[in-house]
């Protein structure tokens, strides 16, 4: 039997049911407040149930699996507090494969491990005065997955707590996904390290110039994907330690970048894929769409020419052995939809442009405005070559 895939649930946040096959590559598409960001979480929190459990009352969470508003009480500190409540409610149902999955944890005598690493959305806030903050720095108010990836950063980067790790510019023996994210956001910069003063903090060292530049000073796409920076140098860089997680799930990695700057991202997506991480992605970015787009249409032609993998290099310029191993990833795009005050789950993996199903066509709505305005500019067209003589 192989690791577990499927999610499914019944009343659960604004969705009354959803029923998700996860692939390698799983994108979740749709518009703000609908609900992806929640599905992400709860995945996470269903895969690491009691790893998230000894960390809340390690850091002094008052949870008894003994008492009946367990459940409730456990999501307000998971999701936040109020939206824990309102996202598991009395008859929130959830299923982890064919099995019936509940929040309550049984006693254990040792520390549980941690499956998924989860990048969220406002990773920025996590950087204050140029150094991640501490998990009790936080308020109930934000989500768990907020204060241990700030957390998460601190005792790696800090040198007090873990090993000061510094982030060098690339030289050419490097994979090429980082250096096209140097290239892309950091292309002054000789390093990023840890300057020691009062206090430490992250800074940004220039080639040619003494002075260190500090987080605030970096552009906002900067100080956006420095987490994500971090979370790749993480995880990919360090060959001779096992791997630790079998998920990835980042939450609006477009965040901050121009196209190009997205581009490398994609790269570094692939490079997590070929080293066997299972990806999860929610997006507004029509372009990380078209990456699985791009690869699913790909693996059909694959079958028949097994020479695709050359051509790939010219949509994003990764070794051929790179794209023959996502040839073989599958690939899994979901739509949210909001229809009044519910929300609908909808598989629109096959992204067909011609397929009568308008929200697969349509990308989840992310292509939507682009094909209006090449309506509205063929029309205008037809109309001025009908007056001109």
């Amino acid at each position: 039997m192989g690791a577990p895939n499927r999610l499914r649930a019944e009343h659960f946040a604004q969705l009354e049911a959803l029923d998700l096959t996860w692939g390698h590559l799983t994108i979740l598409v749709g518009p703000q407040a609908t609900g992806k960001s929640l599905v992400a979480q709860l995945w996470k929190w269903v895969l690491d149930k009691t790893f998230v459990y000894d960390v809340l009352k390690d850091y002094g969470f008052i949870l008894d699996p003994h008492q009946p508003d367990f459940a409730p009480t456990f999501a307000d500190a998971y999701f936040g507090e109020g939206l824990g409540r309102a996202a598991w409610r009395p008859q929130t149902r959830v299923w982890l494969q064919h099995e019936p999955w509940t929040p309550r944890v049984r006693p254990h005598h040792y520390w549980s491990l941690e499956q998924v690493l989860y990048i969220p959305a406002h990773r920025a806030l996590c950087l204050l005065d140029s150094r991640p903050r501490p998990f009790r720095d936080f308020s109930a108010a934000d989500p768990f997955v907020l204060k241990h990836f700030s957390e998460q950063m601190r005792k790696s980067l800090e040198p007090a707590l873990g090993q000061g790790v510094k982030l060098e510019a690339p030289d050419a023996s490097q994979p090429a996904w980082l250096t096209a994210i140097w290239r892309q956001l950091y292309p002054d910069a000789a390093g990023i390290r840890l300057q020691v003063r009062q206090q430490w903090r992250i800074v940004q060292h220039l080639h040619g110039h003494a002075a260190p530049l500090p987080l605030m000073t970096w552009s906002s796409g900067q100080r956006e994907f420095f987490p994500l920076l971090w979370a790749a140098q993480t995880t990919l860089m360090d060959t001779a330690t096992p791997q630790a997680y079998s998920w990835i799930v980042i939450e609006e990695p477009e965040m901050g970048l121009h196209t190009a700057a997205l581009r490398a991202f994609l790269m570094l997506v692939a490079h997590w894929l070929t080293r066997g991480y299972r990806v999860i992605l929610t997006t507004h970015a029509a372009q990380i769409v078209e990456f699985a787009w791009v690869l699913r249409q790909a693996q059909r032609v694959h079958k028949a020419t097994p020479t695709a993998a050359a051509v790939l290099k010219r949509y994003l310029d990764l070794p051929e052995a790179t794209w023959r191993a996502l040839l073989g990833r599958e690939v899994r795009v979901y739509g949210f939809k909001r229809q009044g005050q519910k929300v609908h789950l909808k598989d629109i993996s096959p992204l067909d442009a011609w397929s009568e199903d308008a929200d697969e066509a349509d990308w989840g709505g992310l292509t939507e405005s682009a094909t209006r305005a090449h309506e509205v500019v063929g029309q205008l067209t037809a109309w001025q070559e009908a007056v001109e003589p």
